[in-house]
């Protein structure tokens, strides 16, 4: 879990050399300009198809699963305080023994708190 404040300190705290590779893909503010990229990420059999959309009020990230190329699901958790994990309930379906979905979204919009 990252400590960084800022963009600027997560790079220089996590890739001071430059040494991992950084790919930068500027999204559209237009979810039917059709403009928005497919991103693929493939490890072995593991496949990602990751589909950034910029939404004007948010920016949400799509993650399409895929084992030896057939529709699959994705487990996810989101971390903020160590080891406090939160995750999906059980759905019926797991990925790597995790409750997982045929279609994960990450979504980054206005910040807030449950008060």
């Amino acid at each position: 879990m990252s400590q960084a404040k800022t963009t600027e300190e997560f790079m220089t705290r996590y890739n001071p050399n430059g040494e991992h590779p950084v790919t930068e893909i500027n999204v559209p503010d237009d979810q039917d300009s059709g403009e928005s990229p497919f991103i693929v990420v493939r490890h072995g059999d593991y496949t990602v198809i990751i589909n950034p959309l910029g939404l004007s009020d948010h920016l949400c990230v799509d993650l399409h699963p895929f084992v030896q190329g057939r529709d699959a699901t994705a487990g996810a958790f989101g971390m903020t305080s160590g080891q406090q994990r939160v995750s999906f309930p059980p759905t019926g379906m797991t990925s790597h023994r995790w409750p997982s979905s045929r279609m994960v979204a990450v979504i980054v919009g206005e910040q807030g708190t449950d008060d």
